[in-house]
Order: C-alpha cells, then sequence, then structure tokens
C-alpha cells in the first residue's frame, strides 16, 4: 500500500512539474508573442513616419515650384508694364520732337 501511494505521488509530482513547464514554456511564448507584435507596431509606426515626412517634403515641392511660378508671373506682369510705360513716354517724346528719332525711323 505504500509503495501504491508513493507511485501515485510520484506521479502527481511528475504531473505538476510538467503542467509548471508547459505554463513556463507558454508564458515564454506569449512573451515573444508580444514581443513581436510590439516590433511590428514599431515598424508600422517607423514606417508611417517616413512616408508622412516624403509626403511633406512632396508638399513643400510642390508649394515652393507654385510660388516660383506666381512670382515669375508677377515679374512678367510687371517687366510688361515698364515696358509698355517705356514705350508710350517714347511715344510721347517723339511726338513733341518734329524730326523723330532713329528707332522710329527704322520701324
Amino acid at each position: 500500500r505504500f509503495v501504491d501511494d508513493a507511485k501515485r505521488e510520484g506521479r502527481r509530482k511528475e504531473r505538476e512539474v510538467t503542467s509548471d513547464k508547459r505554463k513556463f514554456e507558454d508564458e515564454k511564448t506569449l512573451q515573444k508573442s508580444m514581443r513581436y507584435k510590439e516590433m511590428e507596431e514599431v515598424r508600422r509606426l517607423q514606417a508611417w513616419k517616413t512616408d508622412e515626412l516624403e509626403r511633406r517634403e512632396r508638399n513643400a515641392a510642390v508649394r515652393f515650384e507654385k510660388e516660383r511660378r506666381r512670382d515669375e508671373a508677377a515679374r512678367k506682369v510687371a517687366a510688361k508694364q515698364v515696358s509698355d510705360y517705356e514705350a508710350t513716354k517714347h511715344l510721347e517724346q517723339v511726338r513733341g520732337q518734329k524730326e523723330g528719332c532713329d528707332l522710329c525711323r527704322a520701324a
């Protein structure tokens, strides 16, 4: 009878040890899984940050190009106005002169 009790006690302890080992392995697996998920989240956030920076850089480049074109157009308009003013001023001067200028005779 003592032998049977000892065998039962031994099996019970074996089951406890096996159960503890299984719990420990499950815990390790869970921790690995959590670390993997955290790493995936970090990778995803880094990719998002990179995409966001690239998008901002592209938008800034587009804004810069639009401003450059707008400024260029404004300079052209201003130059045309100055040119028109000078041409008008020149014509008024020519009208004031009796013989005219060389530029007007050439045209």
